[in-house]
C-alpha cells in the first residue's frame, strides 16, 4: 500500500537537497490476480504487480521537464530530478503549467470518505471456484454450446498518487473485479459462431458471475441459426459499447488542448453553438453510480468534476487540465493526463436521449 508518510518523506528528500526547485510525483501501483479455466479442464493463474511514476520538476525559468519511472525509490527519484532538469532546459517555453498547490487544486469529492481498502481481495481459490462453476454453467445453458475456450476472472487493487513540492499530497485505492467468457458453438447444418460477455465490479461478492454465463449463453444461442435478411431500409440501433466506441472516435471533439493545438473541428467560439442531434446529450461523470473505479483526482492532482459536454446537441463544456484552463479564463476540470506531453481524456461518459427515445 502506498504509505502518504512516506510519499511526504520522499519530497522533503527532495527539497532539502535542492531547495530551489519545484516538482511533483503521480503515479499508480497495480496488483492484478487472475485465473483462467483451460480447455482440458485444468485451472491457469497469474499474478503481477507494477508501479508506474512520472516526475515532474520546473526549472528557474518555469520550463519542465519529465521522467518516467518504475520505482518511488529514493535513490531512483533523486536522480530522476537531476534528468528531469536536464530535460527541461529543451522543454517548451509556452504554456506552461503551475505546480499546484491545496488551495487551486480544489477539495476531493465526498465519496473519497469511502473505505475503498475495507473491500478485501478474494482468495484465489475462491476465484477459482467462482469461474468454474461459471464456465460449467455457461456450457449446460444449451446442447449447442460446446466449449468457452477463452474465459477469465481477475481483481485488480489500483492505488494512485499525487504529491508535489506545495504541500499537496492526495492517494486513493480502488479494488475491481472482472469477468469474461466467450464461449463457441455450432448448431446443425449452419457454420461455427462464438459470442461472449464480460462483468465488472468492485468486488467478486458484489459480481454476479451467474448473470455474465447467461447474457453469453443467450448471446451465442441468438446466433447459432443465422437467418436471411432481405434486401431493404432498415433503422439501425447500437448496442451500448458500440455507442461508447462511437462516441469515443470523436472525443477530440470535447478536448480543450486540441482546440488550442488547431487539432480539432472545433474553435473556442464554438461553445454554446449546435453540433449534434438535438437528442444528444452527454456528461462526463467520473462519480456517477455505476462507475465501479471512479477517480477522484488527475493527473495534476486537481479533483474530479462532472462537466457536460453536450446538452440537446449544444457543446456545454470541454475538459480541461490547468494549461487549457488557464488560456479559456476557466477552472481545471479534473482530465489532465500527465506525461511527455500533457493531455486530456475522459473519465465516465452518461449518455441521455431526447423524449421519445
Amino acid at each position: 500500500m502506498i504509505n502518504v508518510n512516506e510519499i511526504q518523506k520522499l519530497l522533503e528528500k527532495i527539497k532539502t537537497a535542492k531547495p530551489e526547485i519545484r516538482c511533483d510525483i503521480s503515479g499508480s501501483s497495480v496488483a492484478d490476480q487472475t485465473v483462467k479455466v483451460k480447455e482440458s479442464g485444468t485451472l491457469d493463474q497469474g499474478a503481477s504487480q507494477r508501479t508506474s511514476v512520472t516526475l515532474r520538476a520546473w526549472n528557474a525559468n518555469g520550463r519542465v521537464g519529465v521522467v518516467q519511472l518504475t520505482s518511488l525509490a529514493a535513490e531512483e527519484l533523486m536522480s530522476a530530478v537531476d534528468e528531469a532538469l536536464a530535460s527541461a532546459e529543451l522543454g517548451p517555453a509556452e504554456d506552461l503549467p503551475d505546480v499546484p498547490s491545496p488551495d487551486t487544486a480544489g477539495q476531493l469529492p465526498a465519496v473519497s470518505a469511502k473505505a475503498a481498502d475495507e473491500k478485501k481481495l478474494a482468495a484465489i481459490e475462491d476465484m477459482a471456484q467462482s469461474l468454474e462453476t461459471a464456465v460449467a454453467q455457461l456450457k449446460s445453458f444449451h446442447p449447442d454450446i460446446q466449449s468457452v475456450p477463452y474465459n477469465a476472472l481477475s481483481q485488480r487493487r489500483v492505488e494512485r498518487f499525487y504529491a508535489n513540492t506545495s504541500g499537496l499530497v492526495r492517494t486513493q485505492i480502488n479494488p475491481s473485479v472482472s469477468a469474461y467468457l466467450y464461449a463457441r458453438g455450432q448448431a446443425e447444418g449452419f457454420k461455427p459462431r462464438a459470442a461472449g460477455h464480460w462483468g465488472h465490479e468492485v468486488s467478486l461478492g458484489e459480481l454476479n458471475l451467474s448473470d455474465v454465463a447467461r447474457v453469453a449463453a443467450e448471446t451465442l444461442v441468438a446466433h447459432l441459426k443465422p437467418g436471411k435478411i432481405p434486401s431493404g431500409n432498415y433503422p439501425v440501433v447500437f448496442s451500448g459499447r458500440a455507442f461508447l466506441d462511437l462516441l469515443s472516435a470523436f472525443g477530440n471533439l470535447f478536448n480543450a488542448q486540441n482546440i488550442i493545438d488547431r487539432q480539432s473541428l472545433h474553435t473556442r467560439e464554438t461553445l454554446g453553438q449546435a453540433v449534434a442531434s438535438e437528442l444528444l446529450s452527454v456528461k462526463d461523470d467520473p462519480l456517477h453510480k455505476w462507475n465501479v473505479a471512479p477517480a477522484l483526482f488527475d493527473g495534476e492532482g486537481t479533483a474530479v468534476q462532472p462537466v457536460v459536454l453536450l446538452e440537446k446537441g449544444i457543446l456545454k463544456g470541454l475538459w480541461h487540465h490547468s494549461v487549457s484552463a488557464k488560456k479559456f479564463g476557466v477552472v481545471s476540470t479534473g482530465h489532465a493526463r500527465v506525461g511527455a506531453k500533457m493531455t486530456v481524456g475522459p473519465w465516465f461518459y452518461n449518455v441521455s436521449a431526447g423524449e421519445g427515445l
